[in-house]
């Protein structure tokens, strides 16, 4: 990046001393850290683990706790989503030769987000693939209302677990997602949201392309499932819907739906099949109503 950054002050002190054993320590501070788009009142970071030698190398343990406080990006938006004080903590390896490094624990706690994780970053040196499984509680999605441009509401908590390859695009995840009381901001949907919501997902990405091989959505009386596949050479995608009662989206809604739908082809030149059901549905507007009904 091309912006300056200034800081007032930094203090670091780095102790290690292999005559007298493996431990070392680490502890730094920096005050008063200013670029345009960012300033922080404080970073700290305090360090400890060992260094110690293996019949493959070199071997490095390492415990660690940062904080960021007096957070405040320019951005408003992301000043609201984070909040002024983030922490964390990260434990750890990297062992020479291998090019790996492990993390058996890592923690990020923002304003209303707490996000642990465990994993392996490989390939440092020739191309970098991450493995491992993430959660993440948000105790309050109105704080991300800005940087989504829409008020948001409720809370949730996700998971993810499975591989990457940060060079090479491919992935091979398994995602939920759980959502409490969400709200976007249109009534229909959020009517819908009111209570349990729940996403599932596993995507397999390679160089040939995407194979969703599940996904379902359910809220209220909803139920909707897809899989398939994606490629630039020719997709096919079914979609399932099963909506056991519309009124679950206001008072106007009535009836049940059961839809399946399947896609073909390219996407710019495919097809699509669909097929639906209905049961005395109403969308609360007269004439189309009349049309609905049966």
């Amino acid at each position: 990046t091309d912006q300056e950054i200034r800081i007032s002050s930094a203090d670091l002190d780095l102790s290690f001393d292999a005559t007298k054993g493996d431990d070392w320590i680490i502890a730094g501070q920096i005050d008063g850290f200013d670029r345009p788009d960012l300033t922080i009142t404080r970073l700290s970071l305090d360090g400890s683990g060992n260094i110690s030698r293996v019949d493959t190398g070199t071997l490095f343990n390492f415990t660690t706790q940062f904080r960021a406080d007096g957070l405040a990006p320019a951005d408003p938006a992301l000043a609201q989503a984070l909040g002024p004080t983030v922490t964390g903590s990260a434990s750890g390896l990297w062992q020479e030769g291998t090019g790996n490094l492990e993390f058996s624990a890592f923690d990020l706690v923002a304003t209303g987000v707490d996000l642990t994780a465990t994993g392996k970053i490989e390939g440092l040196s020739t191309g970098i693939a991450v493995t491992g499984q993430a959660t993440a509680q948000l105790a309050d999605l109105a704080r991300l209302s800005a940087i989504a441009g829409r008020p948001l509401a409720g809370s949730g908590n996700a998971s993810l677990v499975g591989t990457a390859s940060i060079l090479g695009g491919t992935f091979d995840l398994k995602a939920a997602i759980n959502g409490t009381d969400l709200r976007i901001g249109q009534a229909e949907v959020d009517a819908l949201l009111k209570g349990q919501s729940r996403v599932d997902a596993s995507v397999l990405r390679t160089e040939t392309g995407t194979d969703l091989r599940n996904l379902v959505v359910t809220a209220a009386t909803l139920k909707a499932t897809a899989s398939g596949k994606i490629a630039s050479s020719g997709s096919e995608i079914v979609a399932e819907l099963n909506f056991a009662d519309l009124s679950a989206m206001g008072r106007q809604y009535q009836g049940a739906l059961t839809a399946k739908a399947t896609l073909t082809g390219t996407l710019q030149l495919g097809k699509i099949i669909f097929d639906g059901l209905g049961d005395s549905l109403s969308i609360g507007q007269a004439e189309a109503d009349k049309l609905l009904r049966g």
